[in-house]
């Protein structure tokens, strides 16, 4: 018996152990529970979806968020907070609101959201009235639709209930607490509405929805798509980059054929010669000159009849500034190209215009991003199909270049072919070509809210060319300020820029192309030799010299152009389909030429005189033009 009841003593106090460690770890995870849902949050998120800042309060809070068995409304309406040293569980409750649901904060900090219901209170049903309007004009809708739902899937494939506004846009129907309204019209955003009491002068404000690819942006307007009668061509900035990550303008030929990029075959890939654009055919005469970076900055294009007109952020810009623009930054490119453009900008658009929409500041907290880019370009010469050097001379002797009479042009004929049965046998396409590596780099900076958005973008771009020491290097630093307060809306842009160009000492490919393969190109000390041939046929005196050698005796042929260009946009919406805007813009810009071609050049290999030989140009030129436009728009 005595043995029995030590048995009992010791389950009873193993048991009341137990029960103790429990009661203990029970207390211990409520108090666990009770003092990390206060713990204080400091976080600031602008613009995202609800269901995607409730999750990151959870993470500011170290806690993971699970919704169990409950659809919160509105769980991808974008929201935005300010929170400093605010309770965990305070933030929360601020989110969610005023909704039917219970949220439960575990000791293993875990937030759960679950449905909240008490019997009688979901029986419970009430009237709830009211009336839709539009946003923008305050118009009733009529024929909205207004329907009930409890947020769950339980009610797919059943009957809905709901109804659709009067002529007045007012609505009367009988709900449960539990429940909730959505409201939805064509071309307007829907809206959910969870109703906790009853309802009499409900009033519903639908904002028109009107998408991004719907419109066309014309530079100084956005134009519905279905009013805008236009010839027009738009292409997104992430297409472009796929085509052309380095040129945004050459990519566009790809998506428009009316597009058109002359290049210049005689200055073959040198990065500081600038193509010809054409987008409503040859407007000139004969042939143009080639413009040069004076020009390019200071907007001449008397010598480019055939250049468009260029529009970055409403504003119009010389060429050049689009040229220098970091791909990166190009959010859109428009072209119009018929009547629709000088309706706009008058006689300055009759070759077609080019509007580029720059990206605008993302609206949240404090971001920083780079991008990066490198571009491998190889010279491709095979379409080039040369003789070789026993080809070559056999061919000038079957056209009767030599004459077997003549003492003279056998012993030239003969010391051409001492050459050629010697092994020589010059390729000089590939003379003053090299793979070039292009890089290009730039960081952004960007932040806000959704009244105040900044952005500041540095850009840097080395394009070496593929003939030998030519180069571009560009500079640039931007930024941007948007501020929209009710009606008014105010956009401010900064640029400055900076490019130095560098032509290659080589000479034009040209060059290159017309000398014979048994030609040698160098000395027996293996310098360059100057002269390669000096002889006369039939008659005729020739002396053809060697490109190569002018890269040896120090040419000088570099240009540099430095702008600054500040805009200011103001506008103000009277109406939803009137609105004022004034723009006003500077820009400021130098631009310098140095060439020097020292006395020993081959240019000057047949000059006598000396004091004529070698020559120096320098050439400098500045601009400041301003504009100040003053629109009122009616948008369709």
């Amino acid at each position: 018996m005595r043995k029995t009841d030590r048995k009992l003593s010791f389950f009873c106090k193993v048991s009341l152990i137990i029960f103790a460690l429990l009661f203990n770890y029970s207390a211990a995870n409520a108090q666990e529970a009770a003092s990390w849902k206060e713990k204080e949050i400091t976080l600031r998120v602008s613009n995202q979806p609800l269901g995607k800042v409730l999750e990151m309060v959870a993470e500011a809070a170290g806690a993971k968020i699970t919704l169990q068995g409950v659809t919160l409304w509105n769980i991808g309406k974008h929201t935005s907070i300010a929170v400093k040293s605010k309770p965990l569980d305070k933030v929360i409750g601020d989110l969610i609101g005023d909704q039917n649901v219970r949220i439960r904060y575990e000791g293993n900090k875990q937030i759960i959201i679950e449905p909240f219901e008490h019997e009688e209170n979901t029986k419970v049903e009430f009237n709830v009235s009211g009336q839709v309007l539009d946003r923008d004009t305050q118009e009733p809708l009529i024929g909205a639709t207004v329907l009930i739902t409890d947020g769950s899937s339980k009610t797919a494939g059943q009957a809905a209930k709901g109804c659709i506004t009067d002529l007045d846009g007012k609505f009367s129907l009988r709900i449960s607490k539990k429940e909730s309204i959505n409201i939805s019209y064509v071309g307007y955003e829907t809206v959910s509405k969870q109703i906790t009491k009853p309802e009499a002068n409900l009033v519903i404000e639908l904002k028109p929805s009107i998408e991004f690819d719907e419109v066309v942006i014309t530079g100084i307007s956005r134009r519905s798509k279905n009013s805008f009668t236009g010839n027009y061509v738009e292409v997104k900035g992430d297409e472009l980059r796929k085509m052309n990550p380095t040129s945004i303008l050459k990519g566009l030929q790809f998506f428009d054929p009316s597009f058109k990029i002359i290049e210049n075959n005689d200055k073959g890939s040198d990065p500081n010669a600038e193509p010809d654009f054409q987008i409503r055919g040859d407007q000139s005469l004969g042939t143009t000159t080639q413009m040069n970076s004076m020009d390019l900055m200071l907007d001449n294009v008397s010598s480019r009849p055939n250049t468009p007109l260029f529009v970055l952020d409403g504003f119009i810009v010389p060429m050049s500034r689009i040229l220098d623009m970091d791909p990166e930054r190009v959010e859109s490119i428009t072209i119009l190209k018929d009547a629709a453009a000088t309706s706009v900008y008058g006689s300055r658009a009759a070759n077609g215009v080019v509007v580029v929409e720059s990206k605008v500041a993302p609206d949240g907290a404090l971001s920083v991003s780079y991008n990066g880019t490198m571009t491998i370009q190889t010279p491709d010469l095979t379409d080039y199909n040369m003789m070789n050097a026993a080809d070559k001379l056999d061919t000038e002797w079957r056209a009767g270049l030599y004459d077997p009479n003549d003492a003279d042009d056998m012993n030239l004929y003969n010391k051409y072919l001492r050459y050629v049965l010697g092994g020589v046998d010059t390729y000089w396409l590939s003379k003053p070509l090299r793979t070039a590596v292009q890089h290009r780099h730039s960081a952004s900076v960007a932040g806000g809210t959704d009244v105040f958005r900044y952005s500041l973008d540095l850009n840097l771009a080395m394009q070496p060319g593929v003939m030998k020491e030519s180069s571009n290097q560009t500079k640039g630093v931007n930024f941007n300020m948007t501020y929209l307060k009710n009606k008014f809306t105010m956009r401010a842009n900064i640029n400055l820029s900076e490019s130095d160009s560098k032509n290659s000492p080589y000479g034009a490919f040209s060059k290159y192309t017309s000398l014979n393969p048994y030609y040698i190109p160098l000395n027996e000390d293996g310098s360059q030799k100057k002269v390669l041939d000096n002889n006369v046929v039939s008659g005729q005196s020739r002396i053809i010299t060697n490109p190569l050698y002018d890269a040896t005796v120090g040419i000088k042929d570099v240009t540099n152009s430095l702008s600054i260009a500040t805009n200011l946009s103001l506008e103000y919406s009277i109406l939803k389909n009137l609105r004022i805007t004034e723009q006003l813009s500077y820009t400021r810009g130098m631009a310098g030429t140095d060439r020097f071609l020292p006395a020993d050049h081959t240019s000057f290999e047949l000059e006598d005189d000396l004091t004529r030989k070698g020559s120096y140009f320098k050439s400098t030129g500045t601009c400041r033009h301003g504009q100040a436009t003053s629109v009122s728009t009616t948008t369709l």
